[in-house]
């Protein structure tokens, strides 16, 4: 880090979900542009992105990397400028949904700063002066055609433009850090997922950046530049649609969203959960270390007493992300050992965060057994994972789910268990809403005042995505 020089900076922790896990697909991308060299740092997936990597390839766009983060990049720098007589990139109608780009995923009422005409083609309005690229623009015109999922930080030259799409699907938060001498004054401005990385750095959490704004930093501060028109969500109504398994498991306990902490919402969690699914037992305790806040909030819910009974090997990575189920099952036989003495001959409660694959628990319950449990019962703090995830989470098949290989009513026998049990999807949402408070930034004007800024994408457990996909999976 001391080589590096500069008042801007990008940095990344790649988790792939699209791409490979290869040097090439690293962040921050760099590339060499027409306009000088732009960087970018992103996270999620772009949902339906063949037809993005093909109209690209049509208009002469070139990739080097297998990467959705550089389409991005590749899209708006195609997206209508001062030197095109038309818009050079027309959308397929078919991206989104099967109707007309205005049609079922339409802003609640046109306006003229949406992209979306009706005509097929992006706008072409943007006027751009002394040949420099008006970012806010071109990138409000691509959010009309692919409202999600992301959240990137694009660095040009003196400027970051930090965005999140219109669902507000993916996590981005903003901070500052306060003068050394002079708290008053601002000595950076940070961009990130969490908020839990702004203490390292004395930075002071200031809100979100909100679904489908566009926040503009430079060294005089920062400004919300624009903010694209509201999407309709699949379900018909105008609804944001933040990842809910950002609550479940992705997030660290505690980063804070929507006004809330992460592990506040799985006590409760925990809590609702062992009003649903209480059973008679002498031990509470939870799968290490996501699934703590739920067990202890099991345990004050139901009276059980919490005690640990396994121990987590500091060395090994979490096994969800790993990007193969060879590794995955590899990983978990190494991550956990069992604390006998503490429930030797006792009845167990354990509490898992969410059953995806049912590689750890299945190896968990082993564990158990052969270390002396009387009684091992599985809950989960989150309802069944049945489809897959396009925006971002590690959930490529159907197949690979537990949830579509057998009933509830089998698993005991397939995790050799007990008795399993899951947290509802009404519950989960009880739990998720309940302390949800308005951003601060929030101003609710225009026709972002009839949107429902409290909406989750649930399209995991539900199988009701934001907008309709097109384009299955293929890794």
């Amino acid at each position: 880090m001391r080589y590096l020089k500069g008042n801007l900076g990008l940095g990344h922790n790649r988790y792939s979900t699209a791409g490979r896990s290869d040097l090439i697909n690293c962040q921050p991308l760099l590339l060499y542009t027409k306009f000088g060299e732009i960087a970018i740092a992103h996270n999620g997936e772009v949902v339906n992105q063949k037809s993005l990597r093909n109209s690209i390839f049509r208009h002469g766009g070139t990739f080097t990397a297998d990467s959705d983060t550089e389409m991005i990049v590749r899209a708006l720098l195609l997206m209508p400028g001062i030197d095109e007589q038309e818009s050079p990139m027309t959308p397929t109608p078919t991206a989104l949904n099967g109707h007309g780009p205005c049609e079922a995923n339409k802003c609640s009422s046109p306006t003229k700063s949406c992209s979306n005409k009706g005509d097929g083609r992006l706008s072409r309005s943007i006027s751009e002066d002394a040949g420099e690229p008006d970012w806010a623009k071109r990138i409000v015109a691509l959010m009309g055609q692919y409202p999600l999922a992301y959240s990137f930080c694009l660095m040009h030259k003196d400027s970051i433009y930090a965005v999140r799409d219109c669902f507000g699907n993916r996590p981005l938060v903003l901070g500052k850090v306060p003068g050394l001498y002079d708290p008053e004054k601002v000595d950076a401005w940070i961009v990130a997922s969490e908020t839990c990385c702004f203490k390292d750095v004395g930075c002071k959490a200031i809100g979100e950046v909100l679904p489908g704004e566009i926040v503009k930093i430079t060294r005089n501060g920062i400004e919300s530049v624009a903010r694209a028109p509201p999407k309709l969500h699949v379900s018909r109504k105008l609804t944001t649609a933040f990842c809910v398994f950002e609550y479940v498991y992705f997030a660290r306990g505690d980063t804070f969203f929507e006004g809330q902490q992460v592990y506040s919402v799985r006590e409760r969690c925990g809590r609702q959960l062992a009003k649903e699914s209480w059973v008679e037992a002498d031990i509470v305790s939870n799968v290490p270390d996501s699934a703590t806040a739920a067990a202890l909030g099991f345990s004050a819910e139901s009276g059980i007493p919490y005690k640990e009974v396994l121990i987590k090997n500091p060395y090994v990575g979490r096994t969800f992300i790993q990007p193969s189920n060879r590794l995955r099952q590899l990983a978990v036989s190494k991550k956990f050992g069992a604390l006998a003495e503490n429930f030797a001959g006792k009845r167990i409660i354990i509490v898992d965060d969410s059953i995806v694959r049912g590689n750890t628990l299945q190896a968990i319950v082993k564990l158990l057994r052969d270390a002396g449990a009387k009684e091992v019962h599985v809950r989960a703090a989150c309802p069944p994972v049945r489809n897959p995830c396009y925006m971002g989470i590690n959930i490529p098949t159907r197949k690979e789910l537990i949830a579509n290989q057998m009933t509830v009513e089998e698993m005991p026998a397939f995790f050799g268990a007990d008795s399993v049990s899951y947290l509802s999807i009404e519950g989960l949402r009880t739990a998720v809403e309940q302390g949800i408070k308005e951003n601060p930034r929030e101003t609710n004007e225009g026709e972002w005042a009839q949107v429902n800024k409290k909406g989750h994408c649930v399209a995991c457990l539900t199988g009701e995505y934001p907008v309709t996909v097109q384009e299955e999976l293929d890794w």
